[in-house]
């Protein structure tokens, strides 16, 4: 139901009776929804930011939204791209994007479609597969198709106000492919909006681009220091392990020894390998 009196939450016992009651000869097209609104309670119960649910759970919400007469839903099949994309038990990146492929394949660059059926999370998860570099997908190298598929994706997480959809948006122009022309500015531009909102990976970005030299741009050290130290004080340990490497290549920067070393030490102490490695150097 679509009515502002709804409550989703108290309509999953009533889904799960419906499912157990009907057969898919039974089931007309229209009420298929059900079958997806069951499986979402089954993993969530409608809980925006849910605790892990039981694996046995996650089977079975998987199960529902595969079954066959789901196939060509939208809805069905983005529920199941989120479902297999979650850090859960039943994650499997190989099958995440090929239901995202088979997604997009339906949908197509709609924005209207794209969002009605899918959450900005979820979007950029796929845009990730389009462009090959989602950790664990089959090797895919992205087409022009693809990218515009990636950006039309981004850009509805960003209109929507997930600043990972203008993260998004810099990664394509950033890295070009698939006959997207590397575009600085858009790029800069685009990782500028997302980190004014806070969403420090795009700090990361920056710091980057302005303390390397990235995309042509000049050497800016501070600039670049400042955008690593606020992505660190947000707890990415990459900027971290940036901070603590830049002081060793060039000590004229806004830290003291100290304070790198201290960089150093909490991004290796997080796992960064290059972290612990330099600051194996630091004490030569």
């Amino acid at each position: 139901d679509t009515s502002p009196i709804k409550d989703q939450k108290a309509a999953c016992p009533a889904a799960a009776a419906w499912v157990k009651l009907t057969t898919p000869e039974t089931r007309a097209p229209g009420d298929r929804y059900i079958l997806t609104a069951h499986a979402l309670c089954l993993v969530n119960g409608f809980d925006h930011m849910p605790t892990l649910p039981p694996k046995a759970a996650q089977q079975e919400a998987l199960a529902v939204m595969s079954l066959p007469e789901l196939d060509n839903d939208p809805a069905a099949m983005a529920n199941r791209a989120w479902l297999l994309f979650k850090p859960w038990e039943i994650a499997d990146p190989v099958r995440a994007c090929q239901t995202a492929f088979d997604w997009v394949a339906l949908v197509g660059a709609d924005k209207a479609a794209i969002d009605a059926h899918m959450l900005p999370w979820t979007q950029i998860k796929v845009v990730d597969c389009l462009m090959g570099v989602h950790a664990g997908q089959t090797p895919h190298t992205p087409t022009t198709q693809d990218m515009e598929m990636a950006l039309a994706l981004a850009r509805s997480a960003a209109d929507r106000g997930d600043p990972a959809g203008d993260y998004a948006i810099g990664q394509v122009y950033h890295f070009g492919g698939g006959g997207v022309v590397v575009n600085r500015e858009e790029a800069v531009k685009s990782y500028e909006t997302c980190a004014a909102a806070g969403f420090n990976p795009c700090d990361w970005r920056l710091g980057n681009i302005y303390a390397y030299g990235e995309l042509g741009y000049e050497k800016d050290l501070a600039k670049g220091v400042g955008h690593y130290k606020a992505c660190a004080q947000a707890g990415n340990f990459e900027c971290d392990a940036r901070l603590g490497i830049l002081y060793r290549e060039n000590k004229s920067i806004d830290l003291t020894e100290e304070q790198a070393l201290a960089h150093l030490r909490k991004a290796a102490e997080a796992g960064i390998s290059l972290a612990a490695e330099n600051l194996g150097y630091s004490y030569y």
